[in-house]
């Protein structure tokens, strides 16, 4: 990471992609609750369906809470990104307008009269 750039374009397509993947973890995340509700009413309600539900719906329930959290990982990222590139914009719009702009006394630079 020697040639490290603080690009607001680059930070800014970093941020449109964590959202884009955001936005498929909430479709993934979305019908957590139906598949749990699903995979309960798929195992039966006889004894090898209560064995199913005591083997499968713990697991099942941590990894739907686990794609929750993922979701709310990529979404902060998303947001956290989206921010940088903002203020790195805002930083090097003000370094532009600073360099254009003419620059008063200092630096004795021989300017008196002659």
């Amino acid at each position: 990471m020697n040639d490290f750039q603080a690009n607001p374009k680059a930070m800014s397509a970093l941020s449109s992609g964590f959202s884009e993947l955001g936005g498929s973890m909430s479709e993934i995340t979305g019908g957590g609750a139906d598949r749990l509700a699903f995979l309960s009413e798929a195992a039966g309600n006889d004894e090898m369906g209560e064995e199913i539900r005591q083997n499968l719906l713990g697991p099942a329930r941590q990894i739907e809470e686990a794609f929750g959290k993922i979701q709310e990982v990529v979404s902060n990222q998303a947001a956290v990104t989206n921010g940088m590139a903002t203020r790195l914009q805002n930083m090097e719009n003000a370094i532009n307008t600073d360099i254009g702009r003419p620059h008063r006394g200092g630096g004795g630079g021989g300017g008196g009269r002659h």
